[in-house]
């Protein structure tokens, strides 16, 4: 048996370096990927948090839940200061769909979790929004940022054919 020269292990040297680097390079994959789903994760669970803190607030306080329940049937009953809180609470509503888009978008939300949350949001601005309402507060959020605006009309044109 004869010895290895020094191009020779040389060789050997750059072949096991090349592997190295190439499970390094397959272990950073693998950690972004982990990281982005823990990301999206986290990002969903904060809008989710806004939301159920939106909610506890009003549930917790008997004359704000009247006021959302029947906010949209007696708009025109309602006093100015209701209205204002009215159009607020929904907007604090919009907001958070405004958040989970823009997040979608960024790809901080996967696609399978924001079908979800298009489905809460659109049927939360069925039950919440007219188009009398909406007019009043549209200018709130740019249209040219995101779907936002398409997706609060379609909603709206749908609660039109529900009825």
């Amino acid at each position: 048996m004869r010895k290895l020269g020094l191009s020779e292990w040389a060789s050997i040297a750059e072949i096991t370096g090349m592997m190295g680097v190439i499970a390094s390079l397959v272990f950073v994959v693998i950690s972004l990927e982990r990281n982005t789903i823990a990301v999206s994760g986290q990002s969903a669970d904060q809008i989710y948090e806004a939301a159920r803190t939106l909610d506890l607030v009003i549930l917790q306080d008997p004359a704000l839940l009247s006021l959302s329940n029947r906010g949209l049937a007696d708009w025109e009953k309602l006093s100015l200061a209701e209205r204002e809180w009215y159009v607020h609470w929904v907007g604090m509503n919009i907001d958070l769909w405004e958040q989970m888009l823009a997040r979608e978008s960024s790809g901080l939300v996967q696609p399978e979790t924001m079908r979800g949350w298009d489905s809460y949001f659109t049927e939360l601005t069925k039950r919440s929004l007219n188009q009398e309402i909406w007019e009043e507060i549209k200018w709130w959020w740019s249209a040219d940022e995101s779907d936002l605006h398409l997706l609060v009309e379609d909603a709206l044109s749908d609660q039109a054919i529900d009825h």
